[in-house]
């Protein structure tokens, strides 16, 4: 007969495990959306009376290093819905460094 064990791992004892690094690193994991309407008409001879929308969901994820003061943020956005301009993914890098 073969025996299965399962091993759980709490919460706590992750933070514990990681306390150490988590003195000089920050991680931040969120959602992230945007909506843009076109408020105003287009105008000149190819003008469409059509106003361009989007509407975008996604993910971030961010880790901050202090001893450095420098931040890297990695934004990945879908459009869901887009009238009037081009659907699709989008994906980011920012960094920012402390001078």
């Amino acid at each position: 007969m073969k025996r299965t064990i399962l091993k759980t791992v709490s919460l706590a004892a992750i933070i514990t495990a990681l306390a150490p690094m988590l003195n000089a690193h920050l991680l931040e994991v969120g959602p992230v959306g945007y909506d843009t309407w076109q408020i105003t008409g287009d105008s000149g001879g190819a003008a469409s009376t059509t106003r361009d929308q989007a509407h975008a969901v996604g993910g971030q994820l961010g880790l901050t290093y202090l001893p450095w003061v420098l931040s890297v943020n990695l934004p990945g956005f879908y459009e869901y819905f887009a009238e009037a301009r081009f659907q699709g993914g989008s994906f980011g890098v920012s960094i920012a460094k402390k001078f």
